[in-house]
């Protein structure tokens, strides 16, 4: 059985029963790397900081900052901090973002994969665009995860466009051209 290999937590109980957990049993240690500051790289503000690490590099996106003001790119650093450059470009061609939603790191083709609205754009990991696929969401997506399987997982909020399923979410896998190969309706609490 499936449900058997996946440990189910229930946030309800967690909430209930927290505890302190010691960053100390995580990590050995912390390193701390101050970012480049200069006009091309500011972050304004830091409410919903997305990071990603991968080898020698620091990629940077302010989500939360998508709407309501200008929108900002996301941003490449070296490990020391340099600033490297900025990632592709807004607008409405092939390869340039409108919405972006999440960014990732594809360990197993290398790549920055960035989710767009009802998209994802491709980049290499010095940020130089790839490719775009469209990907039917239709929602709003607060995640998305490169899975080791060479698929991709993103969350399905729910639409006014999607019939008889306005209340529900969803775990969608897609596969690197944006062709869906799994859902997996959430249960709602």
């Amino acid at each position: 059985n499936s449900d058997q290999a996946c440990e189910v937590i229930s946030i309800g109980d967690a909430f209930e029963k927290k505890s302190k957990v010691l960053l100390s049993e995580y990590v050995s240690d912390i390193d701390y790397i101050p970012l480049e500051t200069n006009p091309e790289c500011m972050l304004d503000g830091a409410e919903s900081l997305n990071i990603r690490v991968f080898e020698d590099r620091i990629y940077i996106y302010n989500g939360d900052l998508n709407f309501g003001k200008e929108r900002l790119l996301p941003l490449l650093f070296n490990s020391d901090g340099t600033f490297v450059s900025s990632i592709g470009s807004i607008g409405n061609s092939d390869n340039e973002f409108v919405n972006i939603k999440q960014m990732m790191i594809d360990t197993t083709a290398r790549q920055l994969v960035i989710v767009d609205y009802n998209r994802f754009l491709f980049y290499t990991l010095t940020g130089k665009f790839r490719r775009a696929v469209d990907v039917v969401m239709n929602s709003t997506t607060h995640f998305a995860i490169y899975s080791a399987d060479g698929n991709y997982i993103y969350l399905k909020n729910p639409s006014l466009i999607d019939e008889g399923a306005w209340n529900k979410d969803f775990l969608v896998k897609v596969d690197s051209m944006g062709k869906k190969t799994g859902t997996v309706l959430l249960n709602r609490i």
